[in-house]
């Protein structure tokens, strides 16, 4: 029960601060377009009078054109824009018109409230106007009195919440007919009507929240393998350039001191010498001596390579004896290594 409490309590305060914030931000827009929109409202409408029946109904000029400038700051706040002067002029005035109208309708009816509550004893006083009023005790009085202040607020109230509502909607109705057909508020009545029709927010559903995570999880996901591919490129060529320049690429042997501190497997560092070797042989210029002989076989010649009948030369022997001694040490590392870890082991 406790809990049941507590929680609602919470939801009831979460609601009141919900409602706080909302008063606060609108007081906050508005008065970002209050100041220019009251400078107009007070230019334009500076020798204005209520009318008659609108000054019998208690309006006066400053309360007038005080409301008319909060409605017209709100309607600046929804454009984000302030009016035009032109727009002004016209939107107050029909605002002011529909106010002094609904002005007009709360004194008609308190006026006829009271008629209706007096009327009896105005009929007795006017019927019989030369008899002596009877003499009634005190107390009769103040029942009679009370009870006429009953009737009148039971019946006021009454027609307040039934028959003013009927016509200040009307009033109301009246009031945007007239806006939306003035050439004046034309682009105000453009601009008022593409939110309605263009900006329609999507009910937000938990389908909608898993589409923009999982797009949000795939760009990430896809920043972070283009930075890697382009960091991965970009280590390869400097580790290439640093392999061609920095030690003999024709001892590839495990054990050779300058490989130590490198991260390269024998077969690594084989490929990458068959590689440099086969790209040697097609970028180098292909000379010939005076007997017709390229340089290419003069120097294989003079190192003891010659060429079998099947085009091969001795160099692919050298390739598979390099291939097959850097298995054999590379077979002797996994082997010592084994061994390593099963003395650990013991």
């Amino acid at each position: 029960m406790e809990t049941s409490r507590s929680a609602q309590s919470a939801s009831t305060r979460q609601w009141m601060l919900t409602l706080t914030a909302r008063d606060a931000n609108t007081k906050r827009s508005r008065m970002v377009w209050w100041d220019d929109t009251n400078e107009q409202v007070q230019r334009l409408f500076w020798n204005y009078q209520p009318p008659l029946l609108s000054t019998l109904a208690l309006q006066t000029k400053e309360d007038t054109l005080k409301v008319a400038t909060k409605v017209t700051t709100n309607f600046c706040n929804r454009l984000q824009r302030t009016l035009s002067d032109a727009e002004t002029e016209a939107f107050v005035g029909h605002y002011i018109n529909y106010y002094n109208a609904s002005a007009v309708n709360r004194a008609l009816i308190f006026l006829s409230c009271v008629a209706y509550t007096t009327w009896p004893m105005m009929k007795r006083s006017i019927r019989r106007p030369d008899e002596p009023p009877m003499p009634i005790p005190r107390w009769m009085k103040m029942v009679s009195v009370g009870r006429k202040i009953g009737k009148f607020g039971f019946i006021y109230i009454c027609v307040s919440f039934t028959i003013y509502p009927i016509f200040n909607i009307f009033d109301n109705l009246r009031w945007v007919r007239r806006v939306q057909s003035d050439p004046k508020l034309a682009d105000m009545n453009q601009a008022l009507e593409k939110p309605l029709t263009t900006q329609v927010r999507k009910p937000a559903t938990p389908n909608t929240y898993q589409d923009e995570n999982q797009a949000a999880f795939g760009n990430y996901q896809q920043s972070i393998e283009h930075k890697a591919k382009s960091a991965w490129s970009e280590g390869s060529r400097v580790e290439t350039g640093s392999q061609n320049e920095g030690f003999d690429q024709l001892n590839a042997s495990p054990t050779n001191a300058d490989l130590k501190n490198r991260n390269t497997s024998a077969w690594d560092r084989l490929r990458l010498q068959t590689h440099d070797k086969s790209a040697k042989a097609q970028h180098a210029p292909q000379h010939t001596d005076g007997w017709g002989v390229t340089t290419d076989e003069a120097e294989a010649k003079e190192n003891g390579q010659t060429a079998n009948k099947y085009g091969d030369s001795n160099a692919d022997e050298d390739v598979n004896k390099i291939k097959a001694q850097a298995q054999s040490e590379f077979d002797d590392l996994l082997e010592r290594e084994r061994r390593g870890v099963d003395q650990g082991k013991r």
